[in-house]
């Protein structure tokens, strides 16, 4: 995803989202790094910073206009319904 700030719509809390680089910081207190991002395929790997219980999460994300869609990867499937859409303000 470029760099950018992004309200957020998510089946969970969250309503922002800043993006600089290879770190996303969400509602300006969850801090991840970018492992692996294919722009090809939209798969992105991110991982937490900072916090005791490290997690790895995979998503797609598939652009629509200034929107972003986050899908869940769960062993090799990707969800169809969106989790999460980032929205480029």
């Amino acid at each position: 995803m470029p760099d950018g700030e992004y309200s957020v719509n998510a089946a969970w809390n969250w309503k922002h989202l800043s993006v600089k680089g290879n770190k996303f910081t969400l509602d300006s207190a969850r801090n991840y790094e970018v492992l692996s991002q294919n722009t090809e395929n939209g798969i992105i790997v991110i991982n937490t910073i900072g916090s005791k219980n490290k997690s790895t999460q995979i998503y797609k994300i598939i652009k629509t206009g200034n929107q972003y869609k986050w899908h869940v990867v769960a062993k090799g499937i990707t969800a169809d319904k969106a989790v999460a859409t980032a929205t480029k303000k």
